[in-house]
C-alpha cells in the first residue's frame, strides 16, 4: 500500500536505463567489429569476438521490451483510474459490459486521462468517486 508511485518511477527509469544501456552496447560493437560488408558478417563478428556483450544486449532488449510493456499497461490503467486489482477482478465487481465484454467506465474515473493522471500523481484523492457517479 502506498507503492504505486514508486513503482510506476522505477519502471520507467528502469526502461530508460535498459535503452541506453543497449544504445551504448550497440555502440562498443560498432566500435569493436566495425562494419564492413554486410550485416549478416558483422552481427557474426560480434558473436564470434564478443559473445557475451551480444548475448547481454539481447537480453536486455528482451527485457526492456517486457518493462516497456508493463509501463504501458500500469499508464492505461492510471489513465483509466483503475487498479491492477480493479482490473484483474473486473468480471466479479461488475466493471464488464455483458454484451461487449469491455470495460465500464470506473466509478472512479475523474472525468478523462488528464484528470485520472493529474489525481494519480498529485492530489490523490484515489477512493473518491468520479464527477459522473452516484455516491
Amino acid at each position: 500500500r502506498g507503492n504505486h508511485r514508486p513503482f510506476i518511477c522505477l519502471a520507467y527509469a528502469e526502461v530508460s536505463t535498459q535503452l541506453v544501456y543497449i544504445f551504448l552496447g550497440f555502440y562498443a560493437c560498432l566500435e569493436f567489429v566495425p562494419y564492413q560488408n554486410t550485416m549478416t558478417e558483422w552481427v557474426l563478428g560480434v558473436a564470434v569476438n564478443y559473445p557475451l556483450l551480444l548475448f547481454v544486449l539481447v537480453l536486455q532488449t528482451g527485457t526492456a521490451f517486457m518493462i516497456l510493456n508493463l509501463c504501458w499497461f500500469q499508464t492505461r490503467l492510471i489513465l483509466t483510474n483503475y487498479t491492477v486489482n480493479e482490473y484483474m477482478n473486473s468480471q466479479r465487481y461488475g466493471y464488464v459490459d455483458n454484451t461487449t465484454q469491455q470495460l465500464k467506465e470506473s466509478p472512479f474515473n475523474k472525468g478523462g486521462p488528464v484528470a485520472n493522471w493529474i489525481d494519480f500523481w498529485w492530489t490523490r484523492r484515489r477512493s473518491e468517486f468520479g464527477p459522473n457517479q452516484k455516491k
